[in-house]
């Protein structure tokens, strides 16, 4: 089919989901958590994020995270989840796209900065550092399909491109005489010819265009992982300057987006054959794992020191060395430690050692819960209203594993499992995000 026909369908297809509005609540609930989940899946799966779509539904529905995978995935999806959230919103309010929008996506998505390999233009390797928000410091490019090297505006460049890129979108926003399909998926086009980030730039895109179709009050695309190579392709060919190619295979993925919204404003199926496969090979895979030699270590006096030694006291005292600098801000520190039943209180000087030593000395094979609260007692500096600050973190320990609890989610390691430098950090970040937010508060309000 070509551009003028995928377009005349789609047209058909809107009319005849126009006369189906408003949805059913039910309906509506179905087909948007099908996309959504869909959406997150797909869109970070292409990146290279490792969660199954079993593990992302569990994640996104209930909370659950997978075991054995990173928590740079995790935060991920529950990043990109946020990001869907804050642009169905945009498109709900009838909000215009902004730079700070496009920034605040990025933030979402990425969740925290971090160093990545890189090639310089000369093709000498080197090391990127990711800033959240921040468009991009050092050059990129990408081999095209006939081999060549396509250079993407170059950082000095970027600020004015996008620019130019937001005034064009304002400009056609409202234009009847550009199809919304076209409008969609020049506005990706664009983004990606510019690549203004060093990093996550085809996740943010592909959010950006699914908010434009949504603001044309049509439903979101999704590129599924499984035909990347030809998402790829087609947009090579765009970046060729042969740009038909691309519109048509998004329009044909926008025709299925809204067949799939018809049938359920019809009470239909919207499941996929593909959906069941998916369950079939996540469950066939555990069932296969089942038979594989694994080492389960169950919780004794030695796994349970090991723990402590190699991931609880390096986390905590990741936590320690950041919230302490704002010991001398308060009048007094207190660490308070919960072993099952039993409070034991801790000077703030080798605290670590001392809770380390403490663990050792009192059965580690019976522990169940451990707690640690560290509370910044009483604010002494003038101007500002007394005020206290308490971090809490949570751990549980059952028959072959161990779980941090915070923020009402579960991260989950077997006993031969410990956190990593980068989880470290991210976790770090996790836990002193509310702190600091509270300190932040208390410093702007007085109160």
């Amino acid at each position: 089919m070509d551009l003028k026909g995928v377009t005349q369908k789609i047209d058909l297809l809107e009319k005849e989901l126009d006369e189906l509005r408003p949805l059913k609540p039910e309906d509506e609930q179905r087909v948007m958590q099908k996309f959504r989940l869909d959406w997150n899946y797909n869109s970070n799966n292409i990146e290279g994020n490792t969660l199954t779509y079993g593990e992302t539904k569990a994640l996104i529905l209930f909370g659950i995270t997978a075991q054995g995978k990173p928590l740079k995935d995790h935060l991920e999806i529950e990043g990109h989840n946020e990001a869907i959230d804050y642009i169905v919103k945009v498109a709900r309010n009838e909000e215009p796209l902004t730079e700070a929008m496009i920034r605040s996506l990025h933030k979402m998505i990425l969740h925290e900065e971090y160093e990545i390999d890189a090639v310089t233009a000369d093709g000498q390797p080197t090391k990127k550092f990711i800033k959240l928000g921040k468009y991009k410091t050092i050059p990129n490019h990408v081999k095209t399909i006939t081999g060549e090297t396509f250079r993407f505006a170059t950082p000095e460049e970027t600020p004015a491109k996008m620019e130019e890129l937001m005034k064009w979108y304002r400009e056609n926003l409202h234009n009847t005489n550009i199809h919304p399909l076209i409008f969609a998926v020049e506005f990706h086009c664009r983004f990606i010819r510019i690549h203004p980030f060093d990093d996550g730039n085809g996740r943010i895109v592909r959010l950006l265009m699914n908010l434009i179709l949504m603001q044309k009050n049509l439903p979101p695309v999704i590129i599924k992982t499984k035909d990347k190579e030809n998402y790829y392709r087609t947009l090579q060919l765009a970046d060729s300057g042969n740009i038909n190619p691309f519109y048509i295979y998004v329009a044909e993925r926008l025709i299925y987006s809204l067949e799939i919204m018809i049938n359920a404003a019809n009470g239909l199926d919207i499941e996929e054959p593909d959906d069941i496969d998916k369950e079939i090979l996540i469950l066939k895979s555990k069932i296969d794992n089942l038979n594989k030699p694994e080492i389960r270590i169950e919780k004794n006096e030695k796994s349970i020191s090991n723990v402590f030694e190699k991931a609880i006291i390096p986390l905590l005292k990741e936590v320690f060395e950041k919230i302490g600098q704002f010991d001398i801000y308060f009048k007094e520190i207190e660490i308070r430690c919960l072993f099952n039943n039993n409070v034991v209180n801790f000077e703030r000087n080798n605290a670590l050692i001392k809770i380390f030593e403490y663990i050792k000395n009192n059965s580690p094979a019976d522990i169940q819960n451990f707690g640690i609260y560290y509370n910044l007692n009483a604010f002494k500096k003038a101007g500002i209203n007394d005020f206290n600050i308490s971090i809490y973190v949570h751990f549980i320990f059952e028959k072959y594993k161990y779980k941090l609890v915070y923020d009402l989610k579960n991260y989950d390691n077997l006993f031969d499992q410990f956190f990593n430098e980068t989880e470290i950090k991210k976790l770090t970040s996790l836990i002193l995000k509310k702190p600091i937010s509270d300190i932040t508060n208390k410093l702007n309000t007085g109160v």
